[in-house]
């Protein structure tokens, strides 16, 4: 019962030092008579004071849980008639720029630095997916650079065929290139839409946290990389079993396969 979310309150630094081994109902009459019953009601205490005895804890926590569920329920029914989208708009997600859950390319294929089309950038589209996969997930938006400057893809639509060179031939490619390099199974944790942003078409790509981990087939070896602040990072295999292993216990013999194979030697 001492850890009930009912028996917590949030204090400040400040204010912590100020616990002592008083009894709750001198430690709570102190601050309302100092404060003000506002500093007690803020934190969803009940203001009876019977309930502030310690052979009422248990009543105290029952009544305190009532306070608290009906303080939620108030929120989101304000929420509710306001209106208020609980979901960042694609906007806030550029402005706030890349974070841990957050990622931006400029393109999929097309190559501003060289002025012309790559297809080695689609390996950078992937391992931001698998890295988002194995840590929490994430935002992917294709069509917008680093900074935040809308670009579009209407470059990456001219390195398609012709027929191609619209959304249906982006998200084709697409998923060919991620179902090349990270497998079949991982598509299904990816939502791809697309929007138009200051007039021009962008790709969202909403992905959730694999319920297996996701590796990365590049050229020559086969990686596993996580989020770690605004990057993709690769661990070493012996950093990926120890991940694996916390996060997918059930996994370890299938990854132990994979070690070995890229580190010629076998993984216990």
């Amino acid at each position: 019962m001492v850890n009930d979310i009912a028996n917590i309150a949030f204090l400040s630094e400040r204010e912590n030092p100020s616990k002592s081994d008083r009894l709750p109902r001198e430690y709570l009459r102190r601050i309302r008579d100092t404060l003000g019953e506002e500093a007690l009601t803020s934190q969803l205490i009940p203001m009876d004071e019977k309930l502030w005895n310690m052979e009422r804890f248990e009543d105290f926590l029952v009544v305190r849980r009532r306070l608290m569920v009906k303080a939620i329920n108030d929120l989101m029914e304000s929420v509710m008639r306001s209106g208020v989208s609980l979901t960042p708009s694609i906007l806030d997600i550029i402005r706030a720029g890349e974070d841990e859950t957050s990622e931006f390319k400029a393109s999929l294929r097309w190559d501003y630095k060289l002025n012309s089309s790559n297809n080695a950038l689609a390996l950078a589209v992937a391992k931001d997916i698998s890295s988002f996969m194995n840590s929490r997930g994430g935002t992917l938006i294709i069509g917008v650079s680093d900074k935040g400057e809308i670009l579009g893809l209407e470059r990456d639509f001219s390195t398609f065929e012709h027929a191609k060179q619209n959304r249906d031939g982006f998200e084709l490619h697409l998923m060919q290139v991620l179902k090349g390099r990270l497998g079949i199974e991982p598509l299904s944790f990816i939502n791809l839409k697309f929007e138009t942003i200051e007039g021009k078409e962008i790709a969202l790509m909403r992905i959730e946290r694999s319920s297996a981990p996701v590796y990365l087939k590049s050229d020559v070896r086969t990686e596993f990389y996580v989020r770690i602040g605004n990057a993709s990072s690769p661990l070493s295999v012996e950093e990926t079993v120890r991940y694996v292993r916390s996060n997918w216990p059930e996994s370890l013999s299938h990854l132990s396969v994979k070690a070995g194979l890229r580190a010629g030697e076998h993984v216990q």
